[in-house]
């Protein structure tokens, strides 16, 4: 696998790629996603196959392009900034950085939001409300 700077970018895409190497160790070594009672769906939001990866393995990096800081190279890389996402209730200063997680717990708080639709006492409604009101902030 090459270029793997993405996966560094934020927690989903480092997901999709463990995601993608667990099913891809999987299918060439002829393995099930896991064995029988080692699959933990607290672990990780459950991510299919990652029962299936050993991290009881020393850590290899493969292939001649491997990134490999120098101390020289170290004062140039510029890291790349991390995307935020405004909640867009008004009034909300909320900042989700990085990645939108979180957003169902706080926007099913009513109190956080108290002002917000105050009919709609149940999380699982604000929650349906908010993706309806606002299906930008999926975008």
């Amino acid at each position: 696998m090459e270029d793997l700077a993405f996966a560094q970018e934020n927690e989903d895409d480092f997901d999709a790629f463990i995601t993608a190497a667990a099913l891809l160790r999987c299918e060439l070594e002829q393995v099930p996603l896991c064995e029988p009672g080692t699959a933990s769906d607290r672990i990780e939001g459950g991510i299919l196959g990652t029962a299936s990866i050993n991290l009881g393995l020393k850590e290899r990096t493969f292939g001649e392009h491997a990134f490999k800081p120098s101390q020289q190279s170290r004062a140039t890389v510029s890291l790349p900034m991390t995307r935020t996402f405004s909640c867009p209730i008004a009034g909300c200063a909320k900042i989700f950085e990085g990645t939108r997680g979180g957003w169902d717990g706080h926007i099913g708080s009513l109190r956080i939001h108290p002002v917000w639709h105050p009919e709609i006492l149940s999380a699982e409604e604000r929650k349906k409300q908010f993706t309806s009101e606002f299906p930008g902030f999926f975008l």
